[in-house]
Parts: structure tokens; sequence; C-alpha cells
């Protein structure tokens, strides 16, 4: 019967098993790109990503993770990075709201860049009737280098007088 080998295996071997979120996976194959330029697939990629969530929680003992398969989809991978840059705080996108008047979108810009925040994308609008008028939504899609990083970006814009939307 199917399965009947592998059952007998995993209740003889196995002490444990413990699930991991999509996003645990994500970091996890970050974590692997980063400190080790090694690519696993999500499976493969389970073990470590169980050891970094915190769900392994043996005490004063050795821990071995398999990191397995390299068979990643790699117009996926790019969306698994970055879902992993978001989660950790490098990647964000900010909503704020700029009267719309000379030189207002050169110090919300001028901040982002004393803050050393990388601009990836702007986009700019007043085309939405829950604005006021004079008022325009700017999105901005930033890196930074962790979530404190992140946050006192924000903070310095909301500082400087602007809203976020």
């Amino acid at each position: 019967r199917a399965g009947e080998l592998t059952c007998k295996i995993i209740s003889e071997y196995v002490d444990d098993i413990v699930s991991v979120t999509e996003d645990e996976l994500a970091q996890s194959i970050l974590f692997l790109l980063e400190r080790s330029k090694v690519l696993a697939e999500g499976a493969g990629a389970a073990p470590l990503a169980a050891l970094l969530s915190g769900k392994i929680k043996e005490k004063g003992k050795n821990i071995c993770c398999v990191i397995s398969g390299g068979n990643a989809d790699i117009t996926a991978v790019e969306r698994i990075i970055n879902k992993a840059l978001i989660l950790a705080g490098r990647k964000t996108e900010i909503n704020v709201l700029v009267e719309d008047r000379f030189g207002e979108l050169h110090k919300l810009l001028a901040i982002l860049a004393q803050e050393k925040a990388s601009i990836l994308r702007i986009n700019q609008t007043m085309y939405s009737a829950n604005l006021p008028i004079n008022t325009q939504k700017v999105t901005v899609a930033i890196e930074c280098m962790d979530k404190n990083h992140r946050d006192k970006i924000i903070e310095t814009i909301k500082e400087a007088g602007f809203q976020m939307a």
C-alpha cells in the first residue's frame, strides 16, 4: 500500500513535525541566498524556516537542517525575495498626502534622500474623490536597511508635517 513504508519509517525516526508559513519560507530562502549563496526551493528551505521561526525548540542539542532542492521557478524567486524583503522591513511602499504646491514634492524627496532611503518607484495622483482639493497622494516604494530604518523614515516624514494616506 502507498505510504505503508513511509509511515513505518516516520514513526520510528521522526520525533516531531512542524509546519511553516509561506512568509517564513520566503524569509528562509532570502536568508540562504544572502548568507550562503544557496538557492533552495520552498520545500528545501522548510527546515531552516522552522528553525529561524523558533518552531524547533531543542536546547543544548546540535541541530542539522537538510537544505535541498534547487528546483525553484526563477520567475517565482523574484516574488519570494521581494516578499521576504517586505517582511524584513527592507522594502516598503508609503502613501503621503502632499499639498499641490511648488516645492512640496521636493521636500518629501529631500527627506527620503536625507534618511538614505533608496527610491524604487514613485507615483503621484490627484484623481481621487477622497482627496482634498489641492492635495496629491504620492506613493513611493523605497528600500530601507531594516524595520527600524523604515520606521524612522516614516516618523521623519510625519514630523515634517506630511500626512500619511
